[in-house]
C-alpha cells in the first residue's frame, strides 16, 4: 500500500533542488588564477588584495594584520590557514572587511579568519555572489556580517559570530532581486544586546523570487534570535537550536513568501517573546520543541497556515492564532505552558489530535472565529476545556476531556454541533450560554462538578427563546443517565414512573407540565424552565447543582414543597419570570438563597431561608412576600421578636429589604402535637368517655320501656 509523502516533506526537496540547481550555475572565473601568500608575498592583507587579479586567491599565515581590507576585484578568495591564529582587527574604526568599497564586484569567497573590532565585520552593498565561512567575527560595533541590497547567491557557513553590539548576521534589503540566501551552521552568540537587535536577521527580499535556507544554526544569548522581514519566495528555517534569547526565538513579520518551513527546531529558554512568532504569509511549523520560553508559537494574519507535530513544554504561552484564516493545528503536544491552544479572529480553522496535559488553559475558540473545527483531541488537567465564544459554526467532537476546570463552553456562539465527546471529572461539563441552535448528539458527561446546563444571553435583548432552542436528544448521557431537553410539551407530568431515569432535566416553551417526587443533582440547573407557563414543581430535591431551580422568562407556575440545598451559586433562580407562586420550600446551604433579576408579581411565602452564604439577590423586582394574612418567610439570619405572639416579628423595616411578615418559627420544622402526650389530655378524654358510656345506656333504657308495656298488655 502507498503511502503519503508529507507535505513538509515536499516542500524541502523543492527548496534544495532550487537552492541545488542555483548552487550549480555559480559562476566561476575563466582565469584559474594565482596564489597570493601573505606575509610571504605581501606584508599587508591589502597590499595582496590590490595587486590580485578575478580568479586569485589570497592565502593568510597566522598572524595578526591590523588594517580595513577593501576588495574590489570579482572572483576572488581570500582564505586563512586557520581562524584562530589569523586575526585581522579593524583598530575599532570603519569596517573590517568591506567587499566591492569601489567597483560592483562578485563572486567573493571569505574564509579562515578572526575578524574583530569594527564598524561591521564584513560589509558588502549591492555586490553579488558571496561566500562567507569558517570564520570567527566579534566586537563590531553594528553587526558581524552586514550584507545589503545585493543579489545572486550568499552562503554564509560555520562561522562563529559573538559578541556583536547589533545584529551577529544581517541580510537585508534585497528587493526585486534574484536572491538565493543560506545560513547554516553558524554559531551566534551573545550579539544585540547594546543597540537591540538580533542573531541572524533577513529582510526585504520581496517581491522578487528568493530562497532562503537558515539551518543548523546555534544561536543563544543574543537579544533575539532569528528574525526574518518581509521574504518572498521560498524560506526554510531548519534545524537550529534558539537558546537563552532575551526576547523572541524565530521571528517572521510581513511575509509575502510563497511557502515558509520552520522543522526540526529547538527553542529552548528563550525570553518575554514567543518560541516561535509571525505575521502575515503561510507557514509550516512542524516537529520543533519549544521549552521555558516567554512564549510558544504565535501566528498573525496568516492564512493556510499548518502547525504540526511540535512539543511546547513550560512555555508562558501554547499556540495561538490571530486573525489567520483557514490554518490547521494538528497532532501537537503541549504539556504545562501558560496557555493552550488559542484561535482568535481566525475563522474556519482546524485544531485536530493534540495532546493538552497541565496547561493553564485548553482550546479556546473567540473574538470572532466562526467555522473551526474542534477534533480528536485529548485534555487532561488543564485549567480549562474547549471554550467557543462569539463564534458561530463550529464543531467540536470526538474530544476526551478530564480533570480540567472546564469542559465544553459554548458563550455567544449559535449553530454549534457537539458530537461523540467523553467528558470526565472536570469542574464543567458541557455549557451552552446564548447559544441557539446547537445540535448535541451522544457526549457522555460522568462525574463532573457540574455536567450540563444551558443559560440565555441576558441582554440585551434578554434571553431571548431562540437562544433555547436546540437539538439536544436523549442520547446524551449524564451520570449513565440521558439528558432530557424538551421543548414545546403540554400536559405532561415528569415523575419517576414516566421518568425513571434524568441526567438533567429542561423545559423549554411548554404549559401544564408536572414535575414531582424527582432527585436532581450535579448539573450547571437542577431543574431549568424556558418560557415555561402553568406549571408546577412540587417535592423536587435539586442540590449539588450550580442553580438548583431556574427559571427563564416563565410564569403563573407554583413551586412547592422543594429541597433546594448546597447548591453553589443559587438556589432559586429567577430571570424575567413573572407571577409564580413559591410557597413552602426549603432553601438552604446555597451561595445565594433566592435571586431575582427583573422577574417581579411573584408571591413568595412561607419558604424557609436557612444559612445560605447571601439569602437573597434583587435586580428591580419587586414582589409580595407574604401570604395576605400576616405571614412571611422564615429566615434563620433574623433576630427580630414576636411581642404580640401572632407568630411574625415585629418590625417597622422589613428583613432582607423585603418581608414585614418574618416568621419567628420555621414552618417547615413544625410538627403535629402528640396529643396524648399531656395527663390532662388524658383526663379529659377520660371524662368524655364515661360521659359518652352514661349518655347511651340512658338512652337505651328509656328505649326499652315501651316495649314492655306491650308485653304487659298481651298478657291481659
Amino acid at each position: 500500500m502507498s503511502q503519503k509523502i508529507p507535505l513538509t516533506f515536499l516542500v524541502f526537496m523543492l527548496l534544495f533542488g532550487i537552492i541545488s540547481a542555483m548552487l550549480v550555475a555559480l559562476p566561476v572565473s575563466a582565469n584559474p588564477g594565482v596564489i597570493r601568500r601573505v606575509p610571504q608575498d605581501y606584508l599587508t592583507i591589502q597590499a595582496a588584495v590590490d595587486a590580485a587579479s578575478p580568479g586569485d586567491t589570497i592565502l593568510v599565515a597566522a598572524g595578526t594584520y591590523r588594517e580595513n581590507v577593501r576588495i574590489d576585484t570579482s572572483y576572488l578568495t581570500l582564505i586563512g590557514e586557520s581562524r584562530e591564529t589569523i586575526i585581522i582587527d579593524g583598530g575599532g574604526i570603519g569596517n573590517v572587511i568591506t567587499v566591492g568599497y569601489y567597483n560592483p564586484v562578485s563572486n567573493t569567497t571569505i574564509s579562515g579568519f578572526t575578524i574583530q573590532n569594527g564598524t561591521f565585520g564584513i560589509f558588502s552593498e549591492s555586490r553579488q555572489n558571496i561566500i562567507i565561512r569558517d570564520n570567527i567575527i566579534s566586537h563590531t560595533r553594528f553587526s558581524g556580517i552586514r550584507l545589503i541590497q545585493c543579489k545572486g547567491k550568499f552562503i554564509i557557513a560555520n562561522n562563529t559570530v559573538t559578541n556583536n553590539d547589533e545584529t551577529g548576521i544581517y541580510v537585508g534589503d534585497n528587493r526585486g532581486t534574484e536572491v538565493v540566501i543560506i545560513i547554516e551552521n553558524n554559531t551566534v552568540t551573545k550579539n544585540g544586546y547594546v543597540n537591540d537587535k538580533e542573531g541572524i536577521y533577513v529582510g526585504g527580499t520581496s517581491p522578487g523570487p528568493a530562497a532562503i535556507k537558515i539551518s543548523g544554526n546555534t544561536l543563544s544569548n543574543n537579544l533575539n534570535g532569528i528574525r526574518i522581514w518581509d521574504p518572498a519566495g521560498i524560506v526554510m528555517f531548519s534545524g537550529n537550536e534558539v537558546t537563552d534569547n532575551k526576547l523572541s526565538g524565530i521571528s517572521i513579520l510581513m511575509s509575502l513568501a510563497d511557502t515558509v518551513t520552520v522543522n526540526h527546531n529547538t527553542l529552548l529558554n528563550n525570553g518575554r517573546a514567543c518560541g516561535i512568532s509571525n505575521y502575515g504569509g503561510n507557514l509550516m511549523i512542524s516537529d520543533n520543541t519549544l521549552l521555558n520560553n516567554g512564549g510558544g508559537i504565535s501566528l498573525s494574519s496568516s492564512g493556510n497556515c499548518t502547525i504540526s507535530k511540535n512539543t511546547l513544554s513550560n512555555n508562558s504561552d501554547g499556540i495561538s492564532l490571530s486573525g489567520s484564516s483557514d490554518g490547521s493545528i494538528i497532532s501537537n503536544t503541549l504539556l504545562s505552558n501558560g496557555g493552550g491552544i488559542g484561535l482568535s479572529e481566525s475563522s474556519n480553522c482546524t485544531v485536530k489530535g493534540n495532546t493538552l496535559s497541565n496547561n493553564d488553559g485548553g482550546i479556546s475558540v473567540g473574538s470572532n472565529s466562526p467555522g473551526s473545527t474542534i477534533i480528536s483531541n485529548t485534555l487532561l488537567n488543564n485549567g480549562g476545556g474547549i471554550e467557543v465564544s462569539n463564534s458561530g459554526n463550529c464543531t467540536i467532537s470526538n474530544n476526551t476531556l478530564s480533570n480540567n476546570g472546564d469542559g465544553i463552553n459554548l458563550s455567544g456562539s449559535g449553530d454549534g454541533i457537539i458530537i461523540n465527546n467523553i467528558l470526565s471529572n472536570n469542574q464543567r461539563g458541557i455549557f451552552l450560554t446564548g447559544s441557539g441552535n446547537c445540535t448535541l448528539k451522544d457526549n457522555d458527561m460522568d462525574g463532573n462538578d457540574y455536567n450540563f446546563g444551558v443559560w440565555g444571553d441576558h441582554g440585551p435583548p434578554e434571553d431571548p427563546i431562540s437562544d433555547f432552542i436546540h437539538d439536544i436528544n436523549t442520547s446524551n448521557m449524564v451520570n449513565g443517565k440521558p439528558v432530557f431537553y424538551l421543548i414545546n410539551q403540554k400536559n405532561l407530568v415528569i415523575d419517576p414512573s414516566t421518568f425513571p431515569a434524568i441526567g438533567y432535566l429542561a423545559l423549554i416553551n411548554s404549559t401544564n407540565i408536572t414535575i414531582k417526587d424527582l432527585e436532581l443533582s450535579g448539573n450547571g440547573q437542577g431543574l431549568a424552565l424556558m418560557y415555561t407557563t402553568n406549571s408546577t414543581i412540587e417535592n423536587v430535591n435539586a442540590s449539588n447543582n450550580l442553580n438548583g431551580i431556574h427559571l427563564s422568562h416563565s410564569e403563573g407556575n407554583t413551586i412547592n414543597r422543594n429541597t433546594i440545598t448546597n447548591n453553589n451559586q443559587t438556589g432559586l433562580d429567577l430571570w424575567y419570570s413573572t407571577g409564580n407562586f413559591i410557597t413552602y420550600n426549603l432553601i438552604s446551604n446555597n451561595g445565594i438563597g433566592i435571586r431575582l433579576t427583573y422577574s417581579s408579581g411573584n408571591r413568595i411565602h412561607h419558604n424557609s431561608f436557612i444559612n445560605n452564604a447571601q439569602q437573597l439577590h434583587l435586580a428591580e423586582s419587586p414582589n409580595a412576600w407574604d401570604d395576605g394574612a400576616g405571614e412571611g418567610n422564615y429566615w434563620s439570619d433574623y433576630r427580630g421578636k414576636d411581642l404580640d405572639g401572632d407568630g411574625a416579628g415585629d418590625t417597622l423595616i422589613p428583613h432582607q429589604g423585603v418581608d414585614y411578615y418574618p416568621l419567628i418559627e420555621d414552618p417547615l420544622a413544625k410538627k403535629p402535637q402528640n396529643i396524648f402526650a399531656s395527663p390532662l389530655t388524658w383526663a379529659v378524654l377520660a371524662a368524655v368517655t364515661t360521659g359518652a358510656i352514661v349518655a347511651a345506656l340512658v338512652i337505651w333504657k328509656r328505649r326499652q320501656k315501651p316495649g314492655k308495656i306491650e308485653e304487659k298488655a298481651s298478657l291481659r
